[in-house]
């Protein structure tokens, strides 16, 4: 075997293998980035919406981060996206855990590749999510939790087959939104979810709300102060 044969057989083996998502990343929509390293805000909309749904609104609640909008992906209608197929029965949702399980790893991919943007300080980015998109922002937060450093949680549920990461160095800061009206996932569930993160060491801010399924002005201001304050 030729030299340049065998260099090139030592140096292949001794690469390190370069490991690519398993699926394209999602559809997006982004905000302009300032000079330098801005933190970002990353926005999951709830059943049946789609990646511009919360856009506007994580730019006001965030208004010095950039705004990404992801799309869930799978497909409902014409603009109408979901993260998990869930039926609404007399005891509450049934979801499709492995759905679940398959959007919670692509929004995994596209905030380790958030990371690695120039543009963005990967040490500070936040998911917001409504709904579903609350859903698996705390997914996210309880399975990779020193992946993001902080969590908006409005009107979501905890999944019940997740289990938190035991021994994280650090875990992400959380704000748990919830209505007191709330009929689509009750009340109970906003509660639940901040006994979840609390008991596993997450620092957790619970607000309730006389709200039904749905973002208020109220609600829109206390996200708004609270991304302020973890900003500092």
């Amino acid at each position: 075997m030729r030299r340049w044969a065998l260099l090139l057989l030592v140096f292949l083996a001794c690469r390190k293998p370069v490991v690519a998502p398993t699926q394209p990343l999602l559809e997006s929509v982004r905000s302009e980035a300032r000079a330098g390293k801005s933190p970002a805000l990353v926005v999951l909309h709830g059943l049946g919406s789609n990646e511009r749904d919360l856009f506007q609104l994580g730019q006001f609640v965030a208004p010095d981060a950039v705004v990404i909008g992801l799309r869930a992906p799978i497909v409902r209608g014409p603009n109408s996206f979901s993260w998990v197929p869930v039926q609404f029965t007399p005891q509450g949702p049934v979801h499709d855990a492995a759905e679940a399980e398959r959007s919670r790893v692509r929004i995994v991919e596209f905030v380790r590749a958030l990371r690695q943007d120039p543009g963005i300080d990967g040490e500070r980015i936040t998911l917001l999510g409504f709904s579903q998109g609350a859903i698996l922002s705390e997914a996210i937060a309880l399975t990779e939790p020193e992946l993001i450093s902080g969590a908006v949680l409005i009107s979501g549920r905890t999944l019940p087959e997740l289990k938190p990461v035991v021994g994280a160095k650090r875990r992400p800061h959380v704000l748990v939104l919830h209505g007191t009206r709330d009929t689509v996932l009750p009340y109970e569930n906003g509660v639940t979810t901040k006994d979840v993160l609390s008991s596993a060491g997450y620092e957790v801010e619970f607000r309730s709300f006389d709200a039904a399924h749905e973002i208020t002005e109220p609600m829109v201001e206390a996200m708004r102060a609270w991304l302020a304050g973890s900003a500092r």
